[in-house]
């Protein structure tokens, strides 16, 4: 099993360089995919509301590790505790009546990946997404 740890700046300005980090490792590990822009579009999106929303200051490490024909992402941050897999699907029609700009991030993560674990543990939000490699 191959596995690659990541330490991520929690700054906004640093995300072009953790995207190319993410990216690179993901290819590193699974080969050029047609599902790649898709999961970095994922996991910037769980980076930014971690920023964005979490405790100033919060360390952000992203585990990336191939595990037979799935690929697992383990997001592990020192933010305040947050579990996505607890909201509620988004009333997209009423969404869009009300001309909101934000507000779609954890949908769109759980439409891109196979499958979403979270807990919290030892002040620790980790969450775990995987995506099944097809080929």
């Amino acid at each position: 099993m191959m596995k690659i740890n990541l330490k991520i700046e929690p700054s906004l300005e640093e995300l072009d360089k953790t995207r190319n980090a993410i990216n690179n490792a993901i290819i590193q590990l699974v080969g050029e995919k047609n599902w790649i822009y898709e999961l970095n579009l994922a996991i910037e999106e769980i980076i930014v509301n971690i920023i964005d929303h979490g405790t100033k200051g919060a360390t952000i490490n992203v585990i990336l590790e191939k595990e037979n024909n799935k690929l697992l992402i383990t997001i592990i941050d020192t933010s305040t505790m947050f579990d996505m897999t607890t909201k509620p699907e988004p009333d997209l029609e009423q969404h869009f009546k009300e001309y909101k700009k934000r507000g779609l991030g954890i949908f769109l993560i759980k439409n891109i990946v196979d499958n979403i674990n979270y807990k919290y543990e030892k002040g620790k939000n980790i969450l775990t997404i995987t995506k099944i490699i097809e080929g």
